[in-house]
Formats: structure tokens, sequence, C-alpha cells
């Protein structure tokens, strides 16, 4: 199994950052209020893929 194939369940801050259009200081600043649903693992802050989408939605609802 390619590392292509396999699908990305969580993304890094900065990852978001990125595909959110914000700076990196926004989207900690987003995880530590609660705006963006994170994990900690190994003292890693994570982002699930589902939260992502949960935000998105919540955007167009708007």
């Amino acid at each position: 199994m390619t590392s292509s194939s396999v699908e990305q369940l969580a993304y890094s801050v900065p990852e978001v950052a990125v595909m959110l259009g914000v700076s990196k200081a926004s989207a900690y600043t987003y995880v530590r209020t609660g705006l963006i649903r994170s994990v900690t693992l190994c003292g890693r802050i994570v982002i699930p893929r589902q939260a992502i989408d949960e935000l998105l939605r919540l955007d167009e609802a708007v």
C-alpha cells in the first residue's frame, strides 16, 4: 500500500490554516477557543477531517 492510497484522517494545524486560507496563529486560536475541534496525540495537536467538514457545513448554513 502506497502513501497516496491512504486516506488522511487528520491534519496538523498548519495544514488546516492553508486549507481555510487563514494564518497559523488564527488556526491555533480557533483550536484553543473550540471553533475547530481538535485532538492531542502524543503532544501533537491534530484536527480530524470530520471536524473540518463540520466547520465548513456550519459556514454554509450561515
